[in-house]
C-alpha cells in the first residue's frame, strides 16, 4: 500500500514538473514577443529621425523643391526636382516593404498635386503667350 502511494505522489509531482515546465516555454515565449513589439514601438518612435534619410523621404523633398520651382515659373528646376523624386519613388517602390506603403501612399498623392499644379501652370503660360503672340 505504501509503494502504491508513493508511486501516485510521485506521478503527481511529475505532472506538476511537467505542467511547469510548459508554463515556463509559454512564458518565454511570450516574453520574447513582448520584447519584439517593445523593440518595434521604440524603432517606430525613433524612425521619424531615420524615417528623414528614407527614400520615400528624400523623394518628398524633391517634389515639394518641384512645387516651389513650379511656383516660381523655374520649369526646368522644377521638371528635374520631379523627375528625381518619381525615380527615388520608384526605387524605394522595387524595395517595397509593409512600412512603405503608408509613405508611398502619402508621396503618391503629393506628386499628382504637383503635376496637376505644373500642368495648370503650363497652361497659364502657354494661354498668355498665345495672347502675346496673336495681339
Amino acid at each position: 500500500m505504501r509503494h502504491l502511494i508513493s508511486v501516485i505522489f510521485s506521478l503527481i509531482v511529475l505532472g506538476i514538473v511537467v505542467w511547469n515546465a510548459q508554463q515556463v516555454s509559454a512564458l518565454r515565449r511570450d516574453v520574447r514577443l513582448l520584447n519584439a513589439q517593445v523593440t518595434a514601438l521604440q524603432a517606430a518612435k525613433s524612425g521619424k529621425s531615420a524615417a528623414s534619410s528614407s527614400p520615400i523621404a528624400k523623394a518628398q523633398k524633391h517634389i515639394d523643391l518641384a512645387k516651389k520651382y513650379a511656383m516660381k515659373g523655374d520649369f526646368k528646376r522644377a521638371d528635374a526636382e520631379l523627375n528625381k523624386g518619381l525615380s527615388m519613388l520608384e526605387s524605394a517602390g522595387r524595395d517595397s516593404t509593409q512600412p512603405y506603403v503608408d509613405g508611398l501612399n502619402k508621396v503618391e498623392r503629393a506628386l499628382t498635386e504637383t503635376r496637376g499644379v505644373i500642368d495648370k501652370l503650363w497652361k497659364n503660360v502657354d494661354s498668355s503667350q498665345g495672347k502675346g503672340k496673336g495681339g
